[in-house]
Formats: structure tokens, sequence, C-alpha cells
């Protein structure tokens, strides 16, 4: 799926061990223009990050800073036999390149990157296409414009739905600290939250993670937020995005419930979604503070592309119709779910409408429209491989 005459269905997942910050922008502004996935990105080799996770292809460096260039390939070829190693050299230093080469690299990059890279990509897309691609998540999150606007109740109801209509393992990660609802729709019995999940992060692995997650229906696994806002100093944005590379190789789907606005944590972890649902109802307020988290989303590099406005409680009488919410977002509505009775007072008792009502009925179709737009961009990223094009970056 990388260039020519691919037919993998889902994205290669691939990991940047580069130390040169430059020199990794430089790379990954240049897969950009690759149906590729960059699942793990660092400066140096983590042990720990290698086994836990698939790659397919791992680029390195060829002069690696600490370590002799075939040791770090020795460490990845015993982890990890099947990834191909991508290392990225200096025309100035032909040592180092024919030490990389002779470690056991398959490949060798040369600068300028993106005029090489394409070359690589066609001769990997050889032995990459005959290959079953590492899983790797499809992930999207809810967030809520203000308190109220339902993206709680729509997540855990798209993320039933989606385990229902098909064999699919999804995991619904509550990252709403402010209410942590979806733990509660869900009838989630467990100790653990998705902070312990965070800071245990360095040494999870997959037996340990089913330990901290609830599974509430078959194949469908919860990790709630934690009741208290009081988090331990070893939580962080970054332990949480490391406890998300776990999920990443472990299911389906993830979605994830930011619930009503971004926090800190939610905020930093915006880049790696395929997807986000920004939720409000057609109120002046919502849509108003929906334009705020849409701006600070596309502040942070998130491609308006990938944000899906969806219109939740939509009834006759409301106070914006769909076009005046379009041109105040500048964004086209992707969903309308119409108000239904009775789901408030399903809230309260902790449970999920179900498949055959009115609500469940919509959330389905949701479910449905998130799936099909996700597999035509796996398809749109395809057929250009096929055609040996580049497709563009958004």
């Amino acid at each position: 799926m990388l260039s020519k005459g691919i037919h993998a269905v889902r994205p290669y997942s691939t990991a940047l061990i580069i130390g040169d910050p430059q020199l990794r922008t430089t790379l990954r502004s240049a897969l950009a223009h690759y149906p590729v996935r960059i699942v793990l990105e660092d400066r140096q080799l983590d042990f720990v990050h290698l086994k836990r996770l698939d790659f397919d292809v791992i680029f390195i460096d060829a002069e690696p800073v600490g370590e002799r260039i075939a040791e770090v390939v020795a460490r990845i070829s015993a982890a990890k036999p099947s990834a191909l190693i991508v290392a990225i050299g200096d025309e100035a230093r032909p040592d180092a390149v024919l030490a990389a080469l002779r470690a056991g690299a398959g490949e060798i990059i040369l600068p300028p990157v993106d005029n090489r890279l394409a070359a690589v990509m066609d001769r990997l897309s050889a032995t990459l296409g005959k290959r079953v691609t590492a899983t790797v998540a499809k992930q999207v999150a809810f967030v809520s414009a203000k308190g109220g606007c339902g993206a709680t109740t729509l997540a855990c109801h798209v993320a039933s739905c989606l385990n229902s209509t098909a064999p699919l393992n999804v995991l619904l990660l509550d990252l709403d600290f402010n209410a942590g609802l979806s733990g509660f729709l869900l009838r989630a019995k467990t100790q653990y939250t998705v902070v312990d999940a965070a800071v245990n992060a360095h040494r999870m692995d997959a037996s340990l993670w089913k330990g901290y997650v609830t599974a509430c229906k078959p194949r469908l696994d919860v990790l709630p937020s934690p009741i208290s806002t009081v988090f331990r100093e070893d939580f962080r944005p970054d332990t949480l995005r490391e406890a998300m590379l776990t999920a990443n190789g472990l299911y389906d789907w993830v979605i994830a419930d930011l619930g009503r606005g971004l926090n800190p944590y939610s905020a930093e972890l915006l880049g790696g979604f395929d997807e986000i649902c920004l939720v409000t109802t057609p109120t002046a307020s919502a849509v108003y503070q929906a334009g705020q988290i849409l701006a600070r989303a596309v502040e942070r590099g998130v491609a308006r592309e990938r944000i899906r406005l969806i219109v939740n409680q939509t009834h006759p009488t409301q106070s914006m119709n769909r076009g005046e919410m379009e041109r105040s977002l500048a964004l086209r509505v992707f969903a309308e779910i119409p108000y239904r009775d009775g789901i408030e007072e399903g809230c309260l008792e902790g449970r999920l409408m179900q498949p055959n009502s009115a609500y469940g009925r919509d959330c389905s179709r949701l479910a449905g429209k998130l799936t099909d737009e996700l597999a035509a961009d796996e398809h749109h990223k395809r057929f250009w491989s096929f055609l040996g094009g580049r497709r563009k970056a958004s």
C-alpha cells in the first residue's frame, strides 16, 4: 500500500527512530505523501515499544547517537524480524552508509530525502505488498462543543454499534475528566482507569492491558476516566500517548470520548486521531463554542478535512438551520441526529438505547458513515498507489 500495485487493506505501520529533529521532520513530511501510518516516533530506540508494537517499516539513523549501527539493526531484527529496516544516511559519510548496509538495513535513503524516498518506496512495496499489514486501529475522537451536546452518549452508542455489526475489537477510551460518564453508561466495573494505564505505559504489554480494561461486551472494552481530577505527577500527555500506542496495536477501532471542550491531555492527542467528531446542538451558543474548538484544533495542525461536524438533537424549531451552521463554521455538516425521547432517562439509569430504537438506528447509521468514510479514504490512497502517483498531503 506504499506505492504501485499494493492491495493491502490498511496503511503500513511505521516507526521513525531518528535522532536529528530536523531530519525527522523532513522524513515525516515526505511520508505524508504516502499511505503509511506513523505509529511510533522517537529520538532513540526504546526496546519496550519495539517489542510491544507491530511495525512494517522502521526508519533509523545510519549514525545513531551513542550506539553502533550494527547493534541497533541487530536489536530491531531480533525483536521484529519481519520489519523492513530503512537507514537514513549522509552522502558525505559513505563509510556510515556502507556500515548500515553491512549491518542488515534493507534500504538506504540519502539527502534530499523527498526525492530519494519515492524510489525506495517503490522497491519496498514489492515486498510489503505480499504481507499482511500489521494491525493499526482506526482512531476516532468525539468532542462536545459544550455540556449537554451529547458527545459521550454518541461515542458509547457508536462503539457499541461498531462492535455489534462486525467482528471488530473496539475500545472505548474515556478521556472526559470532568464527567467520566462512558464507564457508567457501559457499566464498566474496574478499579483501574486511563491514568493507571498511562503511568504504567512503559511496561505495558497485551496481557497487562487486559487487566486494566473492562470487557463490557464480547470484543468491546472500556477504559474509564478517574473520578478525581487530582492526578499523579507522572500522568502526563506523553504517558497517555504511550498508552494509546498499546491500544493502537490491540484493537480495530479506538473510540475516544474527549468530553466537553479540550483539556491539556486531549488537546495533545488531537493529531493522532484519524477523525474528530465535533458534536454540537443547533443553538447559537453551542455553534460558537464549536468554532472555538475547531480553531484550536486547526492551530494544532489538525486538517479541517479530518473534522466531522455532527449536529445532535435537531428538531423543527431549532434556532439555527444547517446552512447557517455550515456558514458560521466554514465546515460541512457530516451528520444530523434528531432529538429522541428517552435518551436522558437511559443515561440516568446507566444503560444504552436498544439497537432497534430510533436513536439506536441513528447511531448505527453514524457508525456506518464513519466506517465508509475511513474505508473510502483508504481506497483513495490505494487508487493513487495503483496509478503509481503520489497522494497529496492534506
